[in-house]
């Protein structure tokens, strides 16, 4: 008797203990495979619905530093000078030394900061929130929206596009492309990389020079999840035109190495430096299985 085709793999046993934000974004997927932004007739991200549902995530999860989860991004003063005050908590033993009179005005001092980073002279948009005590390099490209989590790195000409999510501790090294993704705490894309299209879990490594697909063809064919490398999960078509790849947490992609549109690798997944990944859902033994070409 045929054995019955397995379902894919839930994102939540793909992406365990996400960043809050990143776990409200992707909770409204209407499937754990759709796209996680809104899209038009052509399947490109639909700007003006992907702004409104931004937003509605930061009325839903607070646009307050102290207290909320999604501030529009600010600058970051040099420690211990009168601004940096603005981002610690109102101590009304302190701040009266910097003439903040009460917390009232210590709010009202801090929201008239405004939605900038100096630092930044190439913001796409003005759509950009979080990056509390984060770096970003001012030869980097960035276009949202956005959202950045905490001691994020942004390195020297990398180039961000958004609606695209960075959790905690997110590392973009230099020349890297991360387009209409979602990255988790603690992952790093070293130089020269690109991910597009894609959902990375949490301390994921993506090395030098490794790229992601995200597309299927050129005609508007949907993406097909060929599973010709892990028995049981058979072919399945995804309702997507564009998909990068979906990595679970700690899997580890090396240098030069290429995965094809749709593919799915199960967390802990080590690919080879300069291995051509085709699409399909992968364990470690089904990468070892396609290293040496079996």
């Amino acid at each position: 008797m045929r054995e019955e085709r397995k379902s894919l793999p839930a994102l939540t046993d793909l992406f365990r203990d996400p960043h809050p934000v990143i776990g409200a974004f992707l909770a409204g997927l209407d499937s754990s495979y759709g796209y996680w932004y809104p899209v038009d007739e052509r399947g490109e991200a639909d700007e003006e619905r992907t702004m409104e549902m931004f937003a509605d995530r930061q009325r839903e999860l607070g646009d307050d530093e102290l207290t909320g989860l999604m501030p529009l991004i600010r600058y970051q003063p040099v420690r211990g000078v009168e601004a940096h005050m603005l981002f610690t908590a109102f101590d009304e033993t302190v701040h009266p030394l910097f003439d903040m009179k009460d917390e009232q005005d210590f709010r009202h001092r801090r929201r008239a900061m405004g939605p900038t980073h100096p630092s930044l002279r190439s913001f796409g948009s003005s759509a950009i929130y979080g990056g509390l005590e984060s770096k970003f390099d001012h030869r980097s490209v960035i276009q949202g929206p956005l959202f950045v989590g905490r001691r994020c790195t942004v390195r020297a000409s990398a180039k961000i596009i958004g609606p695209s999510l960075l959790g905690d501790g997110a590392l973009l090294n230099t020349s890297s492309v991360f387009t209409r993704s979602v990255m988790g705490d603690g992952s790093q894309v070293d130089d020269l990389a690109v991910i597009k299209d894609s959902l990375l879990g949490r301390s994921v490594y993506v090395m030098t020079g490794a790229k992601l697909l995200h597309r299927a063809g050129l005609n508007g064919e949907t993406i097909t999840v060929s599973d010709e490398r892990v028995s049981g999960y058979g072919e399945q078509a995804l309702a997507r035109r564009k998909m990068g790849c979906v990595v679970g947490d700690g899997c580890v992609i090396g240098a030069n190495a290429v995965l094809g549109a749709g593919t799915i690798l199960l967390p802990g997944c080590r690919v080879p430096h300069g291995l051509v990944v085709p699409s399909g859902i992968y364990d470690q033994t089904a990468i070892d299985r396609l290293a040496r070409g079996i």
